[in-house]
């Protein structure tokens, strides 16, 4: 990390992450963090973030995606010191009370009122998510499971399925294993 900027081998700017870890070694832990830096620093750099995080399941994602959630909102209203560092550091961070905010989608207060893509969106992978514009990361979050890691046929399947989004989307792609 140089500048805010995350950088790879070489010094370039790296897009596209991976963490591969084994199971049980605080992977979501780590993105969950990262998820509310990328939003953080998006917004207060004047843009609008969009995350789609993707997981094998929806109840995983709903999880992730309310984790977040009750982080930007417990710093806005906190109970405590420690819940209010989020909006010390990010400061206008906030979820936008003009949105419906659901446990698998919500916004936070936007800088152009007119658009109504949601700011985070959970999916399970077999969720139907095409036609949406995240325009800043896309998170793969472990999308095979340990009973799909055992048939090479879907394994393949699932990579093919999500090839597009770790080489096209979004300013970041994340990818979990």
């Amino acid at each position: 990390l140089y500048d805010g900027t995350l950088l790879d081998a070489q010094g370039n700017p790296c897009h596209k992450l991976m963490i591969k870890a084994p199971p049980e070694s605080t992977k979501t832990s780590l993105v969950r963090a990262w998820l509310l830096w990328v939003l953080g620093r998006e917004y207060v750099e004047g843009r609008d973030p969009g995350v789609a995080y993707i997981t094998n399941a929806d109840a995983l994602s709903s999880d992730q995606s309310d984790a977040v959630r009750r982080t930007i909102e417990q710093a806005n209203h906190p109970i405590d010191e420690a819940d209010a560092y989020y909006s010390l550091v990010f400061p206008g961070v906030e979820l936008a009370p003009d949105r419906r905010q659901q446990i698998t989608g919500w916004s936070i207060r936007k800088h152009q009122r007119n658009d109504d893509t949601p700011t985070f969106q959970a999916y399970g992978r077999d969720s139907h998510i095409v036609g949406r514009r995240f325009n800043t990361a896309w998170v793969l979050d472990d999308l095979i499971d340990a009973a799909d890691a055992a048939s090479q046929t879907v394994k393949q399947g699932i990579n093919r399925n999500y090839k597009s989004v770790w080489s096209l989307r979004g300013k970041y792609a994340l990818l979990v294993a």
